[in-house]
C-alpha cells in the first residue's frame, strides 16, 4: 500500500492523507470521538499531513534520512521566488559553522529528563488547547515544531488570530518552546534548491514571528527528518539547528500511553527526543499521564529542547535577531 490514500470526504472531493491518518479518520467513524468539525474537505486538503515516524521500525527506532543525493523536484515543491535579492540577516561566521556541524541527536544522558516534541499542526485551535491543559496539568515542558503554511492561513482553519497570539504568549510563559518545522509537509526538502530553502523558511519565520514576536525561534526539523548538507547550511543561516529524535510516541494507538513508556526506556531514557504530533488524538489525550507516567514510573523530568541538549550542542553565539526582509509580516 502505497503511503498516503485518496480519501473522499462527503462527496466533495479526494484528499490526500497519510495511510495513519486515514486508518484513524476510519476507525473513529464509529468511535465515541468525532472527526474534529474543523476537518472541511478545503482544509483537510491543505494539511496533507505526513507523519515523520512513517518509517518508524516497530522498535521505535526512527529512520536516519541524510543524504546529498537530490530527489527530483516536483513542481509543487517550488516556490516562485522574488525578483529582489534576499537580505538574509544570518548568524555571524563562527555561529554559523557551529549551528550547521551541530545536529541534535540525543539530549543530555547525565541528567534524568527527556525532551517532549510535538510536530506539525493541530486539526483545531480547541485541540491545541486541550494538548496545553493536558500538559499543564502535570507540569509538562514541550517543544512544538509548527509549519508555516498553517500559521499564515489560520483564519481559514477558522482560529482568531488574536486568541492565538496570545496562546503563543501564554505557551512561552508556561515553560514552553515553539520551533520550525518548515513551510508546508509534502515534498521532503532535499528536493529543494538553497534559493527555495531560504525563501521556505522566510516564510515560515515571518508567519511564526507575526504571531509570536517575542518568541526566540532556535530550532528547526526537518519533515520526515529528511535532510542534507545543503538543508542544514540554509537553516544555520537563519540561527536554525536541526533536531532529529530518539524515540516515538505513535499517537494513533489507543495504548499510545504504554508505547511511549516502553519506547522511552529501550533508548535508556536519560537524554530521549519523543517525536509526538499535535494532530494526534492519543497524543494529545494522553499528554499529561505520559508526563506522569515518566516521572513516577521512569524517574524522567520532561523539558524543552533548548534546555535538555548536551552542553556541547549549546550554541555559543547568540544569533542576530530576524528582520523579516520579505515583508511578508
Amino acid at each position: 500500500m502505497n503511503r498516503r490514500e485518496f480519501i473522499l470526504l462527503a462527496g466533495i472531493g479526494v484528499v490526500v492523507l497519510t495511510v495513519a491518518e486515514a486508518r484513524w479518520l476510519l476507525n473513529n467513524l464509529n468511535d465515541d470521538q468525532p472527526i474534529p468539525s474543523t476537518l472541511t474537505p478545503e482544509v483537510a486538503a491543505t494539511l496533507d499531513f505526513v507523519p515523520d515516524d512513517v518509517l518508524e521500525t516497530e522498535s521505535g527506532e526512527p529512520p536516519m534520512i541524510f543524504s546529498d543525493e537530490k530527489i527530483p523536484s516536483t513542481p509543487e515543491a517550488i516556490i516562485p521566488l522574488p525578483t529582489e535579492e534576499l537580505d538574509i540577516n544570518a548568524p555571524d561566521e563562527r555561529s554559523w559553522e557551529f549551528i550547521r556541524t551541530h545536529e541534535i541527536m540525543e539530549g543530555d544522558l547525565s541528567k534524568p529528563q527527556v525532551m517532549l516534541t510535538y510536530d506539525d499542526f493541530p486539526w483545531s485551535y480547541e485541540q491545541l488547547q486541550e494538548l496545553l491543559l493536558n500538559l499543564k496539568s502535570e507540569g509538562g515542558k514541550a517543544t512544538f515544531f509548527f509549519l508555516g503554511k498553517q500559521l499564515s492561513q489560520l483564519e481559514m482553519y477558522g482560529w482568531n488570530i488574536e486568541d492565538t497570539k496570545r496562546t503563543f504568549d501564554q505557551m512561552l510563559l508556561e515553560g514552553h518552546e515553539l520551533a520550525c518545522h518548515g513551510w508546508q509537509h509534502d515534498d521532503p526538502m532535499t528536493s529543494l534548491t538553497d534559493q527555495n530553502l531560504s525563501l521556505q523558511l522566510e516564510q515560515f519565520l515571518s508567519a511564526m514571528y507575526a504571531l509570536a514576536p517575542s518568541a526566540e525561534i532556535k530550532f528547526f526539523r526537518a519533515p520526515y527528518g529528511a535532510r542534507n548538507s545543503l538543508v542544514l547550511d540554509v537553516a544555520a543561516r537563519y540561527g536554525l539547528q536541526h533536531v532529529m529524535w530518539t524515540t516515538g510516541s505513535n499517537g494513533t494507538d489507543p495504548d499510545t500511553l504504554r508505547i511511549t513508556m516502553e519506547n522511552v526506556a529501550k533508548v535508556g531514557g536519560n537524554g530521549a527526543i519523543v517525536l509526538s504530533h499535535m494532530h494526534r488524538p492519543y497524543d494529545v489525550k494522553y499528554a499529561g499521564e505520559i508526563v506522569r507516567n515518566l516521572r513516577e514510573e521512569l524517574g524522567l523530568s520532561t523539558s524543552t529542547v533548548s534546555n535538555g541538549i548536551k552542553l556541547s550542542d549549546r550554541r555559543e553565539y547568540s544569533t542576530l535577531p530576524y528582520s523579516d526582509p520579505l515583508g511578508l509580516s
